[in-house]
């Protein structure tokens, strides 16, 4: 029957440059229906794009998808009658309460994950996630809709070099630039739908479709936690999984991502969408009063803990969550004078070029250094962001995250193993990396093993007793990496080994260091003679060149601080120290804080005390993480 015939057309709902949506009344059953119509002549393309909609939305059966009753795609009369969804865009959501309490974004996340869940499972991905396309009911119920320009993830032509498909401001950078798309693109725009949640609008967005290109290939996507330091660990986190820049880096699937919200949407109470539709004015101003609230409190709790930096960086997220929070920033602003800190200063030349550094190519060594630029001039916040980036480029650096943690007054948690009942498919740790899945087991440590208290991911623990296998070569689909914990006794052979190798390792060092005796003066002396004397590194600050050429020898101190190897971390550290007079105070604290744990690890007790006291004597934060650890090395020589 021809949709004229059919249909009674009651109003307008939206109209587009391809199309009319109608609320209409089906004559034949008298259920109301959105019907959708093509305008204009009709050419192949409009046809193929509402065929192919038609066909999307008639395979998906889902309650987070709005469904497909109907189509018609003869000349002269081409429609899809979908059901009826009465409620308001995701669009006007936002707007009426940006920004999103934090469990209200989390629940609409996890609906939407479940829509791309169940497409994604169906072979079909969107391309074109984004608030206009999704609905939410007076029930509280999120539909997605407009599979206008799905494809299957099979179809040939899923690939359109030169053809711009989607809407740029959401796009995926593989979706950019044309190449072959798989679920892990939809996700990157519900990562981008979630930074909007909290700032109202993309990202992305400009007027110009060539500067929002340009801004996806060079720029990545900043960590939520910057723009809204108020949201819950769990959004923090997915947001931070699913946009990452590369694709293989990214979270690999909504399953995933669904489990990473599980306690966020636990936690929200039931009917929280449906009662915030009920009244969008009153959810906001109830969610604004309970946010500042928590901020608030755990501010407070920090002051009252000791959590000096913890307890600034809450006070400075209300202070940007509500502008005109007087008590806020006075609160800040005391905490931070009595304890040498600084917010809202004006960035200094050296800052100033080294950020023009940190597009999306940077090194992580340039945040790295930002943020010990940062610490050194007590400017706790900005110290945290560029560490929080360094932490996202680098999430194996163990020493990095207990930093971080320390200053947000939070502990590293470690990795919940995904249940056995998820589909393989969906496990994060299928994909964490390019060798296959890895398994975390507890085995006893074999003899003379040292302790290990941080395992870095891609690092392979050194096996005593076992030939290395040649690369390539594997007898298993997945490695392992093992935790030991070293035995309390050893046999006397063990410990002969044990004592050759330190007293070898102590040799070494001897015979280096005499070589620096005679060979530092000498160079020094020459390079004297042929240039004025320089002042000295406290009378002066040293150039960015010579900024970064300390960090890899800092990232490889902590990689053989993380693989238990204590003799090298003293020998690479003794290498930064000596280089004192081109290194700045906030270096030499880390490479003397590791060289202490190093020296205390292998019960070199006087040595160990002299370093945490050198620790000690340079922190630079009076409750940096590091200090109560120096100062119960010195009183009890505790053994890491």
């Amino acid at each position: 029957m021809p949709g004229g015939e059919r249909f009674e057309r009651l109003r307008v709902l939206g109209e587009g440059g391809m199309a009319r949506v109608w609320e209409a009344r089906d004559r034949t059953t008298g259920t109301r229906v959105a019907l959708k119509e093509i305008l204009g002549e009709q050419d192949e393309h409009a046809v193929e794009r509402l065929r192919r909609e038609a066909a999307a939305a008639m395979l998906l059966a889902h309650p987070n998808i709005c469904r497909a009753l109907d189509y018609n795609v003869v000349e002269g009369d081409r429609w899809i009658a979908f059901e009826l969804v009465e409620g308001v865009s995701l669009r006007d959501v936002i707007k009426s309460l940006m920004p999103l309490p934090s469990n209200v974004a989390a629940v609409l996340l996890d609906q939407l994950l479940a829509a791309l869940q169940h497409a994604h499972a169906s072979g079909v991905l969107h391309r074109d996630i984004k608030p206009r396309n999704i609905m939410v009911t007076r029930d509280g119920v999120l539909k997605l809709l407009d599979f206008g320009i799905a494809r299957s993830v099979d179809d040939p032509t899923l690939t359109q070099t030169g053809a711009l498909v989607g809407t740029p401001s959401y796009m995926s950078p593989e979706q950019a630039l044309g190449e072959r798309l798989d679920g892990r693109s939809d996700l990157f725009a519900v990562g981008i739908l979630l930074h909007e949640m909290f700032t109202g609008a993309s990202p992305y967005a400009a007027n110009d479709v060539a500067v929002m290109l340009t801004r996806l290939m060079t720029t990545p996507v900043p960590p939520l936690a910057e723009v809204a330091p108020w949201a819950s660990p769990g959004l923090l986190t997915v947001h931070a999984v699913l946009t990452a820049h590369a694709a293989d880096r990214r979270c690999p699937d909504a399953f995933t991502a669904r489990a990473i919200l599980a306690d966020d949407v636990r936690a929200a109470p039931a009917g929280l969408l449906a009662a915030v539709m009920e009244d969008l004015a009153h959810a906001r101003s109830e969610g604004r009063r309970q946010t500042i609230a928590a901020l608030t409190a755990e501010a407070e709790e920090h002051e009252r803990a000791g959590r000096i930096e913890a307890a600034l960086l809450r006070w400075d997220a209300l202070c940007r969550f509500d502008g005109e929070h007087t008590l806020a920033r006075s609160r800040r602003d005391a905490l931070a004078a009595a304890h040498g800190y600084a917010f809202d200063v004006d960035d200094e030349e050296d800052l100033r070029a080294l950020k023009a550094q940190a597009g999306s190519s940077a090194q992580p060594v340039v945040y790295r250094r930002l943020a010990d630029l940062y610490r050194a001039r007590r400017r706790v916040g900005e110290q945290t962001r560029w560490l929080r980036r360094y932490v996202r480029a680098q999430p194996n650096d163990t020493l990095a995250v207990e930093q971080l943690s320390a200053l947000e007054g939070t502990k590293p948690g470690w990795r919940r193993p995904p249940s056995s009942s998820s589909p393989s498919s969906s496990s994060p740790s299928s994909v964490s990396s390019p060798g296959g899945p890895r398994l975390i087991t507890a085995q006893s440590a074999p003899p003379g093993a040292l302790r290990t208290r941080d395992v870095l991911e891609g690092v392979e623990p050194r096996a005593r007793g076992r030939p290395a296998e040649p690369p390539g070569s594997s007898s298993s689909p997945s490695r392992s990496i093992v935790l030991v914990a070293a035995p309390e006794t050893a046999t006397r052979d063990d410990d002969g080994d044990r004592g050759r190798g330190i007293a070898l390792g102590i040799i070494a060092a001897l015979v280096v260091g005499g070589l620096a005796l005679f060979t530092v003066p000498w160079l020094r002396g020459a390079s004297a003679a042929e240039a004025p004397p320089t002042p000295k590194a406290a009378e002066r600050a040293p150039g960015p060149a010579a900024i970064v050429d300390v960090a890899p020898l800092l990232a490889q101190a902590r990689v053989q601080w993380s693989n238990g190897d204590a003799l090298a971390v003293i020998q690479t550290t003794t290498t930064i120290l000596g280089l004192e007079q081109e290194t700045f105070i906030v270096d030499r604290r880390e490479a003397t804080c590791l060289r202490a744990r190093a020296h205390a690890r292998l019960r070199r007790t006087d040595e160990a005390r002299l370093d945490a006291q050198r620790c000690i004597d340079w922190q630079v934060s009076s409750t940096s993480p590091e200090l109560e650890e120096m100062r119960r090395l010195i009183n009890e020589l505790q053994a890491f």
